[in-house]
């Protein structure tokens, strides 16, 4: 059987194009695309910790995929956040997201990269960040596959070189068998490795909508740290 059949058990089929909302900004959703839908609801409390800290930041939103993260920093006073992803669809409905909420999509920078490779590059630009999020798949295949704990250990060290003073970087899992306590291991060794002093690391609550397993485990994992 198809695991992500394309009609409803019951009632009637939803349009191509579900646009749901959360808080003022809405989002266009496609329930018809198995997992990837195009909006994550575990980061709901995620995305108002951004829309906190944008107001007047230069934002970089890793592995962006629909861009949510993206419109909540904009619709918030976001210097033009950065959105960075190898999928050329995800970049497409970030364009759309932006367009939904009346913010300029040519007035953003939707860059389809491999997410190392860029980081490594504008380092060399010295380019400059005050918030950067950094929520990668827990695998991804392809000619330069992304692994947990080694891709993302260096995927951390390469933002955290990129932050200003100040800067603030939040650091999301999802990869089962990395824990709490894993992650915030690894982000020290990113900074230790960026040469960078972390002025705090704040450990985040899990969201009501995704609560920790009878076994103590967390589906989501997040981090906020202030360099």
């Amino acid at each position: 059987k198809d695991p992500y059949p394309k009609t409803p058990i019951a009632g009637e089929p939803a349009p191509d194009e579900l646009l749901v909302r959360e808080d003022k900004a809405q989002f266009a959703v496609d329930l018809d695309d198995g997992l990837s839908t195009g909006f994550f609801v575990d980061q709901r409390d995620n995305r108002e910790r951004v829309a906190s800290l944008a107001p007047g930041a230069r934002v970089l939103n890793l592995f962006s995929y629909t861009g949510a993260f993206t419109v909540v920093a904009a619709r918030r006073g976001a210097k033009s956040p950065t959105s960075l992803d190898t999928s050329k669809r995800a970049l497409e409905r970030t364009r759309r997201n932006l367009e939904l909420n009346g913010l300029t999509a040519d007035k953003h920078r939707l860059l389809r990269a491999d997410a190392l490779d860029w980081l490594k590059r504008a380092t060399r630009r010295d380019e400059q960040f005050d918030l950067i999020i950094l929520d990668p798949p827990s695998f991804s295949s392809g000619k330069k596959p992304f692994t947990m704990p080694a891709s993302y250990t260096l995927a951390a060290e390469l933002a955290i070189r990129l932050l200003a003073p100040g800067g603030h970087l939040l650091a999301v899992s999802n990869h089962r068998k990395t824990s709490r306590a894993h992650l915030r291991k690894l982000i020290h060794t990113a900074a230790k490795s960026a040469g960078r002093a972390t002025a705090q690391l704040k450990d985040l609550s899990p969201p009501l909508d995704c609560p920790e397993g009878h076994d103590g485990t967390e589906p989501v994992k997040s981090l906020l740290a202030r360099f």
